[in-house]
């Protein structure tokens, strides 16, 4: 009998071990809701200190951001996405699909070392941070709110665990709280200079038939308008682009190329890098996709020299690479953890018109039966000096003989007129470079050879030039290639 009650007795202890190893943590669950506001979290921690999980890399030809986020970022961006389009302070909630866990000795939070909280709420950070850097870039009107004074909730559970021997804490909903920024007051200011924006972006008249010319008129466009101040009330979105004091930082030059693209349907993204994690601070460029289904790289922030004179610079106009990278870095760590960007086409973009159309001949008669049709090449090329690069335009001209009369009737009108001008000064030809009267091929060589500075520019060519902005430049040669039809 005693040695049925010993065999009993151990049987007994067996089963709970047993229980023990399978059911580790079995202690009455408790709820726990612990918040914090980023500012709060920045002062311990880097952003993010865990690194959010990338699942999809994206399609090169159809990126998105949204597609290379993991579940808990999706359901963040989904609930952003839902209620931040338009100013609103409500709290947003999501659950997350993937659960965060963490181990600690006790749950009173204030019992913890500043290492122990930091890594807890980086592992709660990493469930929204990367939805939210996505929601921004896709969402560049969306500029109302303070990042720092978002406030960060959870609501979560606690269970001993004897196995781990410490309290294992499980997170199971997230809620941010956003605040409006200081400068724009409350949530019906923030809407009507939201408002603003969409308004000034929709009739933005943008010039141009092609990627090209349309990209090159905005990026000229928001050089002229804005200068570089990291002091200015809305340095950090397109909005500042449009109001006074007219200033903006990089993420406001990045923010207003991708709104204006996008509202020609040209594939345009934000892209963060050349980090600095000593000093906090960071870059913002764009990457463009272009009719040839290439991405090229824009930095219309380092192309903005701020000079009345020489105010714009092309160094950083649709590079590839090869050039592009030579100063700028990918961030794939700090701010957008594992992004992966569109990759680059490895040469800078090459702008070709090819066309055959008919054109004047540079022979001078008052009657003119025979015309020529000229197919034109186009390229752009980089030609780099001490501080900048000039691109210009290198035409290869092939000519085909043919007969018009229509066409020569106009042309001998044209020709007898300018002929006739004892005045060249006071009755400028605008576009005629080389002073012959017309309008012709040799037009299109003489400036060529000007923007590639192979001959000097005069004061005087700036009576001849073409689109009004007092220089001679790029788009001068454009417009002439229009004019005459090439």
């Amino acid at each position: 009998m005693k040695k049925f009650t010993v065999s009993l007795l151990t049987a007994m202890i067996f089963v709970v071990v047993s229980m023990l190893n399978c059911f580790s943590v079995f202690a009455e669950q408790q709820e726990m809701s612990m918040s914090i506001s980023r500012e709060e979290y920045e002062k311990i921690a880097d952003i993010p200190t865990v690194a959010s999980d990338i699942s999809i890399e994206a399609d090169n030809k159809t990126y998105s951001f949204y597609s290379q986020l993991n579940g808990n970022n999706k359901a963040a961006y989904d609930a952003m996405e839902a209620s931040w389009l338009e100013p609103n302070t409500a709290p947003i909630i999501y659950t997350l699909t993937d659960k965060v866990t963490f181990n600690c000795e006790s749950t009173d939070i204030n019992s913890w070392t500043e290492e122990q909280t930091a890594e807890f709420w980086g592992h709660v950070f990493a469930t929204f941070q990367t939805g939210q850097v996505a929601f921004e870039y896709d969402n560049p009107q969306v500029f109302w709110y303070d990042k720092n004074k978002m406030q960060v909730s959870i609501a979560s559970s606690s269970r001993y665990s004897f196995r781990e021997g410490c309290y294992v804490i499980t997170v199971t909903k997230v809620q941010l709280t956003p605040a409006v920024k200081e400068v724009l007051g409350d949530e019906e200011t923030a809407l009507e200079a939201q408002n603003f924006l969409l308004d000034k972006i929709e009739t933005f008249e943008i010039k141009g038939d092609d990627y090209y010319s349309k990209i090159k008129y905005m990026h000229d466009y928001i050089a002229n308008a804005v200068t570089y101040d990291i002091t200015a009330p809305y340095t950090d979105t397109a909005y500042g682009m449009f109001v006074d004091p007219y200033s903006i930082i990089c993420e406001g030059y990045s923010e207003a190329m991708v709104m204006l693209c996008r509202k020609e349907n040209i594939p345009c993204i934000s892209v963060i890098g050349n980090v600095n994690a000593d000093t906090n601070i960071a870059h913002m460029w764009n990457y463009i996709m272009m009719e040839d289904g290439n991405w090229y790289a824009l930095d219309a922030t380092w192309d903005d020299l701020d000079k009345e004179n020489n105010p714009v610079k092309y160094q950083y106009f649709l590079n590839g690479s090869d050039n592009f990278f030579k100063n700028h870095t990918e961030d794939n760590e700090y701010v957008t953890p594992g992004f992966v960007y569109p990759e680059l086409s490895a040469s800078d973009y090459v702008y070709k018109v090819t066309e055959t159309t008919p054109v004047v001949t540079t022979s001078v008669s008052t009657t003119l039966t025979e015309t020529t049709t000229t197919e034109v090449t186009t390229t752009l090329v980089s030609t780099e000096s001490e501080n900048t690069t000039t691109k210009a335009l290198i035409t290869s001209v092939t000519s085909v003989q043919t007969t018009d009369a229509s066409i020569s009737e106009a042309v001998t009108t044209t020709v007898t007129s300018q002929t006739e001008t004892t005045e060249p000064i006071e009755n400028i030809l605008k576009g005629d470079f080389n002073k012959n009267g017309i309008l012709d091929i040799g037009d299109l060589i003489s400036i060529q050879k000007k923007l590639t500075k192979l001959e000097p520019i005069e004061k005087v060519d700036f009576e001849y030039e073409l689109n009004g902005d007092n220089k001679l430049n790029i788009w001068d040669y454009i417009i002439l290639i229009r004019l005459l039809k090439v």
